[in-house]
C-alpha cells in the first residue's frame, strides 16, 4: 500500500537523522507489524532494544498487544513472554501472557480444557503481582475455567 510505504520511508528518515533513538526503532517496528511485516518489525524492535536496553519489556509488550489485535497469537505470546522476561514484576504481561495463552486451550473429548503449557503459571504470577488489580477477577475467572486450583 503506498500509504504504508510513505510512512516507512518517513521512519526511514528519521531513523537517519536520529539513529541513538530508540522510540523512532519501535514506532517504526509497531508500523511495519500494522501491515503483517512481523520479522521485520521484531529486526527493528531488536534495534530500539539494542539502544535502550532498559526499556525492552515496553517495547516487547507494545508489540505484543499489537501482535495480538491483529490476531497473530503466536507472535503475541513471545513478545508477552520476553515483556515479563525483560521486567519480571510487570503483572499486566503476564495476564496478557496467560489469558492469551488460554485462547489456545483445547477442549478433550470429556469437555475438559487443557491449557497451553506456562498458562497458568502466568495468570497465578499476575495475582501473585497484583491480587487486586483490574484484571484480577478475570485472571480468576480463566483460571477456574481450566480447573486450576488457585
Amino acid at each position: 500500500a503506498p500509504f504504508y510505504q510513505k510512512a516507512w520511508d518517513a521512519f526511514g528518515k528519521l531513523i537517519e537523522i536520529e539513529p541513538e533513538n530508540a522510540g523512532n526503532y519501535n514506532n517504526f517496528a509497531l508500523a511495519l507489524a500494522t501491515n503483517g511485516k512481523v520479522d521485520e518489525a521484531k529486526q527493528k524492535l531488536a534495534t530500539a532494544i539494542e539502544i535502550d536496553p532498559a526499556d525492552a519489556w515496553t517495547y516487547h509488550y507494545n508489540l505484543a498487544a499489537l501482535l495480538m489485535n491483529s490476531a497473530r497469537l503466536d507472535d503475541a505470546i513471545e513478545e508477552f513472554r520476553k515483556a515479563s522476561e525483560a521486567k519480571p514484576d510487570f503483572a499486566d504481561a503476564y495476564y496478557y501472557l496467560g489469558s492469551t495463552l488460554a485462547g489456545k486451550a483445547t477442549i478433550d473429548a470429556a469437555g475438559k480444557m487443557a491449557a497451553p503449557p506456562g498458562t497458568l503459571e502466568a495468570l497465578r504470577k499476575y495475582l501473585s503481582l497484583k491480587p487486586d488489580g483490574s484484571f484480577a477477577s478475570a485472571a480468576k475467572e480463566l483460571l477456574a475455567a481450566l480447573g486450576a486450583k488457585r
